[in-house]
């Protein structure tokens, strides 16, 4: 267990809720997923200080699925001692994202994982456990980003906090969290900063890092021309950006 946290109570919510701060107190995940995500707004999203890559959001649902195989494993089934978070019949999860803000289109990555928790607890949760995904919007705004991870870790209890998004935000809790040693697991952002076990062993990155994306493959072929009978080169390259 990780010292320094109280355990954890049993909670019979087991349902997966989407929470704003324009509008307190939780909000039923069926409520807001499928909601029409309004266009970014071009002239902001232009800008050095938002800009970002594009994150499919098969990532998240990927992310989603990975983070089903961590809290399945492990002791967190084998005992009766659990973490904050956990209980015999719930698993806490949180998250923060930019639901509001210049890069609010990013929202739709913290909606699909929503809407594919809702899908396993419609399928009889964990191991009979439901989960509680409690997601946060910081506007992008780090100062907001460690105002909702001290909220999701000191008041709400989650046993993790799962796939925020960027590196700003993400950077502004990053020793928060492993001092709390509550576990960030799978931060949506490519900064090789992340891949530091030994430093921040409560943090793992996810996705590609910023310098790998970018992927040259580049194939030459020579044959034969079959009129001019002399070497003729095909050279094919495509660039392509995982991320």
């Amino acid at each position: 267990m990780r010292s320094g946290r109280r355990s954890g109570t049993s909670s019979k919510s087991g349902s997966v809720n989407v929470r704003f701060p324009a509008k307190p107190g939780r909000i039923k995940a069926p409520n807001n997923i499928g909601a029409p995500i309004d266009a970014p707004n071009k002239e902001t999203l232009s800008t050095k200080e938002t800009k970002m890559p594009a994150f499919d959001w098969r990532w998240g649902a990927l992310a989603a699925t990975l983070v089903m195989a961590a809290v399945t494993s492990g002791t967190v089934l084998a005992e009766k001692k659990y973490d904050p978070g956990v209980s015999d019949t719930e698993i806490k999860i949180g998250n923060i994202m930019p639901y509001s803000g210049p890069v609010s289109a990013y929202a739709v990555i913290g909606k699909t994982e929503a809407a594919y928790f809702n899908k396993i607890n419609a399928e009889g949760g964990i191991n009979g456990r439901k989960i509680d995904f409690i997601s946060y919007d910081d506007g992008y705004s780090p100062p907001k980003t460690v105002e909702q991870a001290r909220k999701l870790v000191e008041s709400d209890e989650v046993l993790l906090i799962f796939n925020s998004l960027g590196t700003p935000p993400n950077s502004a809790i990053h020793k928060y969290m492993n001092e709390k040693k509550v576990p960030q697991l799978f931060v949506a952002t490519g900064a090789t900063k992340w891949n530091d076990p030994r430093e921040f062993p409560w943090t793992m990155g996810f996705q590609p890092n910023y310098q790998s994306e970018p992927k040259s493959t580049q194939s030459t072929s020579s044959r034969t021309c079959p009129i001019q009978r002399s070497p003729c080169s095909t050279r094919t390259t495509t660039t392509a950006r995982i991320i």
